[in-house]
């Protein structure tokens, strides 16, 4: 008689790179351009969904809960988070078991305090966890507009996404091009600007 033997397998989204735990609220000291900077391009992309009748789940500071190699469970508060096709109640956070697979899209606004954790641990956790486009935006006026996107090329592996020659980067997720704008207002910091392939802007914000 045969004897048929299960062997479990390891969600390809489970993440071996230890990143404590974040809570809500806890990195604080952030400027408003830091929330600003998030929260508009989330806005913005709710407004397109909305527009074109799609079921896109956009969420900024929310919670997002996955598995960490040793089977315990992770928690990471991203700026900005967008996966097309799922639908979650709002009380509920951003579970990836329970969902059945990651976000699409993390946007992740640094600050003095995660600066270093948004390019390191957190990029490395990001890519094992198979979020395909990871987009970091530093506002700060030193920084002058940095931003970087990376690509998910295989399992836990990015790739940075190059320059579009219209400026800023196409992200594939979004089908839109985000560029980084500098601010047009006294006493207002710089913004995510997405742009639509035929020119002009998603949404307006201002």
């Amino acid at each position: 008689m045969a004897i048929e033997i299960r062997v479990p397998v390891t969600p390809s989204w489970t993440v071996s790179t230890y990143v404590a735990n974040e809570k809500e609220g806890q990195i604080l000291g952030c400027s408003q351009a830091h929330y600003a900077a998030g929260g508009v391009f989330g806005e913005t992309l709710r407004i397109r969904a909305k527009r074109q009748g799609l079921t896109w789940l956009v969420r900024t500071e929310t919670e997002l809960l996955y598995v960490r190699s040793d089977d315990s469970t992770g928690a990471f508060y991203p700026d900005v988070l967008f996966a097309p096709g799922v639908e979650l109640d709002d009380q509920e956070p951003y579970d990836i078991r329970t969902v059945g697979h990651p976000p699409s899209l993390v946007v992740e606004i640094p600050s003095s305090r995660t600066a270093r954790k948004d390019s390191g641990p957190k990029w490395a956790a990001y890519a094992e966890m198979g979020v395909t486009e990871y987009l970091t935006f530093d506002p700060r006026p030193r920084k002058r507009l940095e931003m970087h996107g990376y690509r998910l090329v295989g399992q836990g592996l990015y790739r940075e996404i190059p320059p579009a020659p219209e400026g800023g980067l196409w992200l594939s997720t979004i089908s839109l091009r985000v560029e980084a704008e500098p601010p047009t207002q006294a006493l207002r910091g710089p913004l995510l600007r997405l742009n639509h392939a035929r020119g002009g802007t998603a949404a307006p914000w201002r």
